[in-house]
């Protein structure tokens, strides 16, 4: 089958493997993973053995529990879970497959938190037969450049860009995803052990 290959759903490791380049930046770091689901990302985190300081994962739709010592999951929206969590120096935000779910002035908000270094973004590229609705919130999809602007005006430099193609019998045949990663202008522009 030709479609064996392509990556379908959002919330599984064969998705987040899309990040592996950039699972450095996540090294002793404190990670927020917005949109986390059943922490599936934290899963991934953990088989590829990333030393993250600490894991936090909030989502509205999905119930709060601890996951280790240092990791755990809350049920919350973005902006309320960043105004209620603390912890110790900065972090990096993740959004796999959520900033679409997002507008733009929430991801500012994020953004403009003084406590996120870092933003990580891997989402479904827009044309894709993605459209997935719930709790009556539709999708915005955004292309790599209406992402890559909206962060930047934010005091952000994009560090990595990728698009991802689905494979069809070992060619390129669409684009289906794309990750980014941005860090603030003022911080370190190369992650420890690189």
């Amino acid at each position: 089958d030709p479609f064996d290959d392509l990556i379908f759903d959002g919330n599984d490791f064969q998705y987040h493997a899309q990040l592996e380049y950039d699972l450095p930046w996540l090294e002793s770091s404190n990670v927020v993973d917005f949109g986390c689901g059943e922490a599936t990302f934290y899963s991934f985190l953990v088989s590829h053995s990333v030393d993250f300081k600490s894991y936090l994962g909030v989502d509205f739709a999905t119930e709060g529990r601890e996951l280790a010592n240092n990791a755990k999951t809350i049920q919350s929206d973005a902006k309320t879970a960043l105004d209620m969590v603390s912890f110790e120096g900065s972090a990096v935000a993740v959004f796999c497959n959520v900033a679409c779910y997002m507008v733009d002035r929430t991801l500012g908000e994020i953004a403009r938190d003084n406590r996120i270094e870092s933003m990580l973004f891997l989402e479904p590229y827009p044309g894709f037969f993605w459209d997935r609705s719930f709790s009556n919130i539709s999708p915005k999809y955004r292309y790599p450049r209406q992402l890559k602007r909206l962060v930047e005006d934010n005091g952000y430099s994009a560090k990595t860009n990728c698009v991802h193609y689905a494979i069809s019998r070992r060619f390129p045949v669409w684009p289906i995803c794309y990750s980014m990663l941005f860090t603030r202008d003022s911080i370190n522009q190369t992650p420890q052990g690189n």
